[in-house]
């Protein structure tokens, strides 16, 4: 038999054809939208779903091949495979309804309004397809009005990756979470077991406390009842002994022996610390050991000794005092802006020795790895200021080529977007950023060639304007800026003239006046500068010609600098954040 002029069967032959995935596609395509028609049409249906005040026709076979509660009850001689119907108790109808829609049709609306429901009946009904796209939903929307809620309905549906997820949320921003509305309909024991976490992200045990208190106000003549037992879990030996006296004064901790013995045994446990055999008469219930978050510093990119931008990246445990290798970012970069948002740490334009670049790339601090994932910013840019506030990534300035630049783009992160924000009132390069309260701050930089700037100014994103505040007491470009304990600090950096400097000034916001700290060891430009655990550590940057991977740090406390580890690579242009930030 010729069936063409390319394929030839002769009798008793016989031919297995392999389709393209085009033709499969089509062909599932085709099949699901007949399945579907007849549904509609009411033909050919073996089996009814009731839910609510629905009843869902529907094909045994279908159901089986999606969704593995029905292929479980459908293999068995079950009492609804033989009555052709089922009945769903305790499910939202129309979020069934929406997921045998799928089932058929491959397409679902979901929203803000229908995730919760949806995925509880898509994992009641066990479609681990319609789970997975759930989840994704929440993933790229948790953030501290709804991580707690996230958490419990991550283990109503067992869903373990997920609860992780939304848990060290809260964990990571345990000072934003307590502010909101969620937090307050949450019971003792959930609350028990978040503030009973080594790795709660808190700067001062008086936090937990707080929270406590707060929580119990919420509905006191209920909870007042429970606050003995929240109270165990709050780390008073961490807490200095002169804070005790406020704790003291407020009127539930006056109300309660036991919370009132709590702190006493705390005060003793503190005033005997050179004692510890006595020490430990004074236990009881406390628990003594500090909280076990490690913030760290992260480093990526500059240029090196050789005028050649780099992708090396590293990062700074402070209790080992060692700088450690981490993968490379995919992308040469100096210049770049660093900052961190979640669990990521997001590298943002820069310059890769050739071009001015408007990529952007995140490390993702628990998988170690980087993705390029991001949408790419509007414009090239480097030298540019890079600030994470309420949830958007701002990139602010900068240059390309000659340029400078006023304007300013955020990233939305759930949208994947850059968005345009009012322009500075002035161009600037070179610039140093902070975030107070807030508000966004731009200190400094460069105008043009030549022109180096002593002004500041402040953005609130909420009116979309930009003020400005008093200016430094020294012109700065290529300097270094951040927040330490409610101040701003503007570090390093050259003049006018061109010539580097060891000097440092500090804001005050709320007096709106700068004042000088005393100077660094070395005079530096091009440095990277953040906070870590109450010290302000001014890192790599430009000695001269010398490009430099010392570290310093500052201590606002004690008003001196001291010698830190040095990275493993000289960074002069570099980015530096931490993780976890806090906020500010």
């Amino acid at each position: 038999m010729e069936t063409s002029d390319h394929i030839k069967i002769e009798a008793g032959d016989h031919i297995t054809m392999e389709l393209d995935d085009q033709i499969v596609h089509r062909h599932m395509v085709r099949l699901f939208s007949n399945f579907n028609e007849l549904r509609h049409r009411g033909q050919l249906f073996d089996f009814k779903i009731c839910v609510g005040n629905k009843k869902l026709n529907a094909h045994k076979v279908v159901l089986a091949a999606s969704s593995d509660y029905f292929k479980a009850m459908f293999a068995h001689n079950s009492i609804e495979l033989d009555a052709g119907k089922v009945f769903l108790q305790n499910i939202d109808a129309n979020a069934v309804e929406a997921v045998i829609n799928y089932i058929y049709t491959c397409k679902i609306d979901l929203n803000n309004e229908n995730i919760e429901e949806i995925l509880l009946a898509a994992s009641i009904l066990q479609v681990q397809v319609i789970q997975d796209l759930c989840v994704d939903f929440i993933e790229k929307r948790i953030d501290a009005s709804n991580c707690l809620g996230v958490a419990l309905l991550s283990e109503r549906c067992s869903l373990l990756e997920l609860n992780c997820k939304a848990l060290n949320y809260c964990y990571e921003n345990f000072n934003q979470v307590v502010l909101e509305k969620e937090f307050l309909t949450l019971d003792d024991s959930m609350l028990a077991r978040i503030i009973s976490q080594d790795k709660l992200n808190v700067y001062d045990e008086t936090q937990v406390f707080q929270a406590v208190i707060t929580w119990v106000k919420a509905d006191e003549e209920q909870r007042k009842s429970k606050l003995d037992k929240l109270m165990r879990h709050v780390r008073f030996a961490t807490i200095e002994p002169v804070t005790f006296v406020n704790l003291t004064t407020v009127d539930l901790i006056k109300a309660s022996p036991e919370c009132r013995d709590l702190i006493d045994k705390a005060k003793n446990y503190l005033l005997l610390k050179d004692y510890p055999e006595l020490q430990k008469q004074h236990l009881g219930k406390l628990v003594t050991r500090p909280r076990d978050v490690l913030r760290r510093i992260y480093a990526v990119g500059g240029w090196t000794d050789e005028f050649t931008a780099i992708s090396s990246a590293e990062v700074y445990d402070p209790k080992l005092d060692i700088w450690t290798e981490i993968p490379p970012m995919t992308q040469k970069r100096c210049g770049v802006g660093l900052t961190t948002l979640r669990h990521s740490i997001y590298a943002v334009g820069g310059h890769d020795g050739q071009n001015h670049v408007n990529t952007v790339e995140r490390f993702d601090v628990n998988n170690y790895k980087w993705y390029k994932d991001v949408a790419d910013m509007q414009y090239g840019r480097s030298n540019v200021g890079v600030v994470t506030l309420d949830g958007f990534i701002y990139a602010i300035g900068g240059k390309i080529g000659l340029v400078s630049l006023d304007s300013v783009e955020r990233y939305d992160p759930i949208n994947n977007v850059w968005e345009e924000c009012a322009p500075m009132t002035v161009k600037r390069v070179g610039h140093g950023v902070a975030v107070y309260k807030g508000c966004i701050y731009v200190i400094g930089g460069c105008e043009s060639e030549g022109h180096t700037l002593n002004t500041v100014e402040k953005y609130d994103p909420k009116e979309n304007k930009w003020v400005h505040v008093a200016p430094m007491g020294i012109a700065r470009k290529h300097l270094g800026s951040c927040t330490c304990q409610g101040l701003i600090y503007a570090i390093g950096g050259r003049n006018d003239s061109a010539s580097q400097l060891d000097s440092g000034e500090v804001y005050d916001p709320t007096k709106d006046k700068w004042t000088a700290i005393p100077s660094m060891h070395k005079k530096r430009s091009g440095i990277g500068l953040v906070e870590l655990s109450g010290l302000v550590y001014v890192i790599g940057g430009q000695n001269q010609d010398t490009r430099l991977s010392e570290v310093e740090a500052y201590d606002p406390v004690a008003k001196s600098w001291t010698w830190k580890r040095p990275m493993n690579d000289s960074r002069l242009g570099g980015g530096v954040t931490v993780h976890p930030m806090q906020s500010t």
